[in-house]
């Protein structure tokens, strides 16, 4: 049976090569979200607009038709199914409610 050979490293190249990563670091939120969505900054600066905003994004997200024509420039309608929030979503939509009127929004 033969001896496996045996590699040297190139010349030159006595040690194995490092890999040394950066640090990952996140880039910083470029301003108000909700469920990682950017909040319309035209809705950000205002407590009122924010709560509008984070309740009508459940509404989207569950699939809700929307009328209203403020609605219709911030959500698209299309692939909607007429569904409203159910569940937890339709908990935080309450929760967001009772803030949204504690605020006098």
């Amino acid at each position: 049976m033969a001896a496996a050979p045996r590699y040297e490293p190139a010349p030159g190249f006595s040690e194995a090569p490092r890999y040394d990563p950066p640090a990952y670091i996140p880039p910083a939120p470029a301003g108000a979200s909700y469920r990682g969505y950017p909040i319309p900054a035209d809705l950000a600066a205002s407590q009122c607009g924010q709560l509008w905003y984070m309740r009508n994004l459940i509404f989207d997200q569950a699939g809700y038709c929307f009328r209203t024509a403020k609605a219709r420039r911030y959500f698209s309608n299309a692939g909607c199914t007429g569904a409203s929030p159910r569940g937890a979503d339709a908990a935080e939509v309450s929760r967001i409610q009772s803030l949204e009127r504690q605020n006098g929004c």
